[in-house]
């Protein structure tokens, strides 16, 4: 065979990918820095990015899996925590993908280092890859970076990546939707063995991750099925095929171990449900972060009276919110609109919990949809209605992209255009950002020192 009918070599593939995306990439790779500062500054000085306790528990993780690698032992126990009975690590939240990386970077950069670094990756990467399926949905490139922006920067996300990497890594669903719709409409085997990885790869990080995964791909496939009769190509049911098949193999070190035991996975299902404490407020979704200083004092007083939302922002956006309206104009891509705004509504709802909350005053008379599924074992499993709103970010992006795409098409001079674009970026990392994001120096105390020197394995009780 010839060079010149031999396929694209990796190389002039990257080339051509970095042609393509370099300004999408540089002006995500910006915004991260922007929307997480000063993380980036503090890479190597003992500077810990800390907005949740979890964050001691994720350090752990790191020590934990390196400590496992180095000197072999099972991955699903340890006897370092509840020493010497050991604790059960099945149920355990650790993200085994971001975990691992942390591990591969903390001789470079130390633990802490290496747990900021994850944080401003997990930022960066979710934006690129829900920047990658926007750009399938729409003409204008500027449109699919806005997507991206929304599904990465928006407060909710942003505030949980300080302590929660296994529900912010979210690359990987927006990418499982690529690939999965390229599977469905080329029947292409390729392209779902793809897909089929990148599932595994979020059953890896984070479990919740992955469940929400599987409520987004079922809607997706009953539309690309029943689009244009769809269903009746075969080819689209051998993708299929393979894409489920090789999902559930893959993922199966992951999910097996958890259905081993009914009764000790019903109990982990118990003790982390508490639908009523953790949903959203309705008022929530239309007030800006109190975390951002510049809206503080309007918003503070607000914030205040909060239950779950008080830490964890659920603010929509005024910018999407219009893009939304701009969306339902079109009718270009009406069917897609339509879909992606149900499977929004749905998860947003569900976000709500059993009861109404506004303003902090729980309605119990209200009762809302979450209050009948929640016996539901997918809805039950998540346990927390607020962690709905990591559903709603797709949906949202996509939404906005669409509109972003019509507000865009309308402008027929590209100097225009080009400010438009610009203006809505800047304004939706403005509306969005929440803030210094906060830190910590840990430092550790001397008689913990004193105890690491100490050889062999014991507890103090």
């Amino acid at each position: 065979m010839s060079a010149r009918s031999a396929g694209p070599t990796p190389l002039t593939a990257v080339v051509t990918w970095l042609r393509r995306d370099w300004l999408s990439l540089v002006l995500y790779a910006a915004a991260t820095v922007v929307m997480t500062y000063p993380v980036a500054a503090h890479l190597n000085d003992g500077w810990l990015a800390y907005r949740d306790i979890d964050t001691y528990m994720k350090l752990w993780d790191q020590w934990w899996l390196g400590r496992t690698i180095a000197a072999g032992g099972p991955f699903n126990f340890t006897i370092d925590l509840f020493h010497p009975i050991g604790l059960d690590l099945t149920y355990h939240s650790i993200s085994w993908t971001v975990t691992a990386l942390m591990v591969g970077l903390g001789p470079l950069l130390g633990s802490y280092g290496a747990y900021n670094v994850t944080l401003l990756v997990g930022v960066f990467t979710t934006a690129y890859g829900a920047y990658l399926f926007c750009r399938t949905l729409t003409d204008h490139r500027a449109a699919a970076w806005l997507g991206g922006a929304v599904y990465s920067f928006i407060p909710y996300h942003i505030a949980h990546t300080g302590g929660h990497p296994d529900l912010t890594h979210l690359a990987g669903i927006p990418l499982v939707m690529l690939f999965f719709g390229r599977a469905l409409s080329r029947s292409s085997w390729k392209d779902a063995l793809i897909g089929a990885v990148v599932v595994a790869t979020i059953a890896f990080t984070g479990l919740y991750l992955f469940e929400f995964t599987i409520m987004t791909l079922l809607p997706v496939f009953a539309y690309t099925a029943l689009r244009e009769r769809r269903w009746r190509n075969a080819g689209l049911w051998r993708a299929l095929l393979v894409f489920g098949a090789t999902s559930a193999v893959l993922t199966a070190p992951r999910t097996l171990p958890l259905i081993q035991s009914a009764a000790a996975l019903s109990s982990a299902i118990e003790e982390k449900f508490d639908a009523e404490a953790t949903q959203t407020d309705l008022l929530a979704l239309i007030t800006p972060s109190h975390f951002n200083p510049i809206f503080q004092p309007v918003v503070g007083e607000i914030a205040d009276r909060f239950v779950m939302n008080r830490k964890w922002p659920g603010y929509i956006g005024l910018l999407p919110l219009a893009l939304i309206a701009a969306a339902l104009t079109q009718r270009r891509h009406r069917l897609e609109t339509w879909a992606w705004l149900l499977l929004g509504g749905f998860f947003l709802v569900m976000a709500l919990g059993p009861n109404l909350r506004v303003n902090g005053e729980l309605y119990r008379d209200i009762s809302l949809p979450y209050a009948w599924l929640s016996g539901f074992p997918p809805v039950r499993v998540v346990g927390r209605p607020d962690y709905f709103i990591i559903g709603w970010q797709l949906p949202l992006a996509v939404l906005a992209a669409l509109g972003a795409d019509r507000v865009l098409g309308a402008v027929k001079q590209p100097g225009v255009r080009t400010t438009v674009a610009i203006s809505a970026g800047l304004f939706l990392l403005f509306e969005y950002w929440n803030g210094p994001y906060p830190g910590i120096q840990p430092e550790i105390d001397p008689v913990y020192a004193q105890l690491a020197q100490e050889t062999g394995d014991f507890a103090v009780i």
